[in-house]
């Protein structure tokens, strides 16, 4: 993410960011920038809290995490980057950008999955074992 992109999230979200006012409140920087390292690493929110670039206490890092992605799904915010293609025109140009960027031609749409570790499981075990070899589940997140 460069800094002009993060810049340019940081004003999109910030009129949705709950400001409390406080002279102790996050920066709305400070809140996006944890709650994308959060996000981005999958890791848990004390580490991120804790590392060299944030210094935050868990409940800082949860919070600026739920105000952040309650930003994200507020309705403008998503039906202004989040949306299909109604004509065929519209689609034909996502298929071009996939094909043009990617090379994967005939392309309308990707989604990103993760592995969730899981303990292994009482009952049908082998269904939870995965290529990395440990128990896990497979989420899908549609982008």
């Amino acid at each position: 993410l460069t800094k002009p992109l993060f810049e340019q999230l940081c004003d999109e979200l910030a009129p949705y960011l709950i400001d409390t006012r406080r002279c102790t409140a996050l920066r709305i920087e400070c809140k996006v920038l944890a709650s994308l390292s959060l996000l981005a690493t999958g890791s848990y929110q004390k580490p991120i809290g804790m590392s060299y670039v944030h210094w935050l206490s868990q409940p800082s890092v949860s919070r600026a995490l739920r105000d952040v992605v309650d930003a994200l799904n507020h309705p403008e915010i998503l039906s202004r980057h989040i949306y299909f293609p109604r004509s065929l025109e519209g689609r034909q140009a996502i298929m071009d950008g996939f094909s043009r960027k990617f090379g994967f031609p005939n392309c309308l749409g990707c989604i990103d999955c993760t592995h969730v570790a899981l303990v292994k499981p009482k009952k049908q075990e082998e269904r939870f074992f995965n290529r990395k070899h440990y128990h896990s589940r497979n989420r899908a997140n549609n982008l």
